[in-house]
């Protein structure tokens, strides 16, 4: 099991899932939620766990902030996986202790609910990337790098969004988005072995650019970083808790792209 604020593809930098109670003076008080949790069914390829190829996992996402300037009250429901495309080679590859690769798909679907704007919509997206085991090429992607004292990470991937509204209160947000998706993900372990990777630096760019687009909307740029930095107190094979700061600018795919600019502190928990 895994929690984290929303489903996001699974290789992003995983926002903190929180839960907020404000008290303005003289306001009434707002309450603030975000929480997505997805459960890993398994595996499905010959040779055990170890050799396994396609992750399937049910998942949902609540976000909820009562405030009258940023009212937010969205729920989702659906699965994610994520398939090794080369799982023979690499199961191979693993015995014999020899090189080998393999491009990697990421994806999700969804149904969404927009109780602020009133829309209902089914969301799909897949996006690729690579990675290999062995001796290689010194900087590829999905592959730790660097020395004890310091180790990082990088996962290039593309893809492609698709929103489809099917119900809206206003008839121009009903419509179908297509998206190309070009993303970074890097993480960095300050003290890899003394702080046994319990530190991590990491960061997310992404950039969207709207193909097609049959609603009312004209903005077709979007892009968004978000960074943090963890420490976490447990760390387990099987579970990871600590205590992180994340920083989220630009317009948050989450968020129906509403413009972000703010930081966040929260307790990070991961299952495995």
């Amino acid at each position: 099991m895994t929690i984290r604020q929303n489903l996001d593809s699974k290789k992003d930098v995983a926002k903190p899932g929180f839960f907020e109670i404000k008290a303005p003076k003289g306001e009434r008080a707002i309450y603030g939620i975000g929480l997505g949790v997805s459960f890993d069914l398994g595996t499905n390829c010959e040779g055990g766990e170890d050799n396994s190829f396609t992750t399937i996992s049910p998942a949902f996402e609540v976000l909820l902030n009562t405030s009258v300037k940023e009212e937010t009250r969205s729920y989702k429901a659906g699965f994610e996986f994520e398939s090794i495309l080369g799982h023979a080679a690499v199961a191979k590859a693993r015995e014999s202790r020899t090189t080998a690769g393999s491009l990697v798909l990421l994806g999700r679907a969804n149904f969404k609910e927009d109780r602020v704007k009133n829309t209902k919509s089914l969301q799909l997206a897949a996006y690729l990337t690579h990675f290999s085991i062995g001796k290689g090429l010194k900087g590829r992607p999905n592959y730790e790098l660097g020395t004890d004292g310091f180790r990082w990470l990088y996962s290039p991937q593309i893809g492609f969004e698709v929103d489809h509204v099917y119900a809206a209160e206003k008839p121009g947000d009903e419509g179908e988005v297509i998206r190309a998706v070009a993303q970074i993900d890097l993480w960095m372990y300050p003290a890899a072995a003394k702080l046994e990777q319990r530190l991590v630096i990491n960061g997310t760019y992404a950039f969207r650019q709207d193909v097609e687009d049959s609603t009312a909307a004209t903005d077709d740029s979007h892009s968004t970083f978000t960074g943090g930095i963890t420490y976490s107190f447990i760390k387990t094979d099987n579970r990871e808790a600590g205590i992180g700061v994340t920083h989220i600018r630009g317009e948050d795919p989450s968020k129906s792209f509403a413009r972000q600019n703010l930081w966040q502190i929260g307790l990070k928990i991961q299952f495995k």
